[in-house]
């Protein structure tokens, strides 16, 4: 069993859980009310078993970018299509999930 420790928040409305470990069945334990799992990794490999395409940003902090382009290329995740520092995961372009935004909403009509 994985163990955990939820930080004491005093007005209760963000719920901050500090795993142990990451539990390959993480995806069991979200939810859009506030609740956060945390885990302070030493390698990006810790990660490895849980990224699918379910995932599609990924936010971090305490790591380069230059290790994250190296760690996507090499294990050729099949989710991930944004990978950003903490604060900007919902920041907005026009490229969004790996798809160019302009180019997905642009009519271009033809005449033969």
């Amino acid at each position: 069993m994985y163990e955990h420790h939820a930080e004491p928040m005093p007005d209760n409305i963000v719920v901050r859980v500090d795993l142990n470990e990451v539990p390959i069945n993480i995806d069991d334990f979200r939810c859009s009310c506030g609740y956060f799992s945390e885990k302070t990794i030493e390698s990006l490999d810790e990660i490895s078993p849980i990224v699918s395409s379910k995932y599609q940003t990924l936010g971090y902090f305490g790591f380069e970018k230059e290790e994250f382009t190296e760690f996507v290329c090499k294990k050729r995740f099949q989710g991930l299509d944004r990978i950003v520092p903490i604060g900007e995961t919902t920041t907005f372009s026009l490229t969004w999930d790996g798809f160019n935004l302009i180019e997905m909403f642009t009519r271009i009509p033809s005449i033969l």
